[in-house]
């Protein structure tokens, strides 16, 4: 599942669905590739909740590209100062979505999801300073 050496990604700022749902990022190839600047998926948080999500297009999937994508949106809000707890949600049958999450240092967590449903986890992961999200294995 690792990236290929040319595949790294970037995050673009983004007005998709502004003012709902929080922020959003794409999340494109960068690279010296002809593929540059092509979308891989979107990352997203929501300030009042400090709730991260993520998605990757169906050709991207399996090759490390949401974990990294990830890992970018946490070094983009890590704090300068004191710690900041994120927090993500996912169903309990998706297991692509809860490793790419543990991969990130996220584990599971007390805590009500909005909903209660118990087809839910929820997962969290507290960042101090200058704090990388770790490697996958």
């Amino acid at each position: 599942m690792q990236l290929a050496a040319l595949d790294t990604l970037r995050l673009v700022r983004t007005d998709l669905h502004e003012g709902e749902h929080g922020d959003w990022w794409r999340v494109e190839l960068d690279g010296a590739g002809a593929k540059t600047g092509e979308l891989v998926g979107f990352v997203q948080f929501v300030r009042e909740t400090r709730e991260v999500g993520f998605g990757v297009l169906a050709s991207y999937r399996g090759r490390g590209f949401a974990h990294r994508a990830l890992a970018l949106l946490i070094d983009e809000l890590a704090p300068a100062s004191g710690r900041l707890e994120f927090v993500a949600f996912t169903r309990r049958d998706n297991a692509a979505a809860q490793a790419v999450l543990r991969t990130n240092g996220f584990r599971l967590a007390d805590g009500p999801r909005g909903d209660a449903d118990p087809s839910w986890l929820r997962l969290a992961r507290s960042v101090g300073p200058h704090e990388s999200a770790p490697g996958p294995d």
